[in-house]
């Protein structure tokens, strides 16, 4: 395995973690996002008269409950900007992962896709790549005049919808005024 080839690994490797944990993250959002539609201001002040009233537990540990339903409270006094937050980072989350997933795709593709796979690592018989394509001349193919059209030609029109070719005009000196050329 070549230098180039092991950090294509590794990128890839990289962004499919990147990619769990957005996919991971996304979900938690739009469980947020349901679960704020849910809770209620009355099951907040029960469960903070709960933990005021349970003896079980320490003084530290009722602040540090109780701190958390405030901040419950605070989240659920304004539930319509914390709904939307919550659906931007999780619709945010699903574009980042599309995104990497289409850069492990590409990582992939980007050689196969330009005959580095045939033997010899050459492309295909009648393909002219391009000199200063990356990956040293092996990303863009380009056609030639002698190729044939990739479609077939609509019923009594030509094959490509292009301007017919048009012969340059002859180059005559003209006497008197300049007429445009057709």
């Amino acid at each position: 395995m070549s230098g180039s080839e092991m950090t294509a690994l590794i990128l890839s490797i990289c962004a499919g973690v990147i990619a769990l944990l957005t996919i991971w993250f996304s979900f938690v959002m739009a469980a947020c996002e349901a679960a704020i539609n849910r809770v209620t201001r009355t099951g907040l002040n029960n469960l903070s008269l709960d933990v005021q009233t349970d003896e079980d537990l320490t003084d530290f540990e009722k602040q540090k409950k109780l701190r958390k339903v405030a901040q419950v409270q605070k989240l659920v006094a304004s539930r319509n900007a914390t709904s939307s937050s919550a659906s931007f980072m999780r619709i945010f989350m699903n574009v980042l992962t599309g995104v990497l997933l289409t850069f492990i795709i590409a990582q992939y593709t980007a050689v196969v896709g330009a005959g580095a796979h045939r033997p010899g690592g050459r492309a295909a018989r009648r393909v002219r790549l391009h000199p200063r394509a990356p990956l040293g001349g092996r990303a863009h193919p380009a056609a030639r005049r002698d190729d044939p059209p990739r479609h077939a030609p609509a019923l009594g029109g030509r094959a490509h919808p292009v301007r017919p070719h048009r012969r340059p005009a002859p180059q005559v000196p003209l006497r008197g005024r300049r007429q445009p050329l057709r």
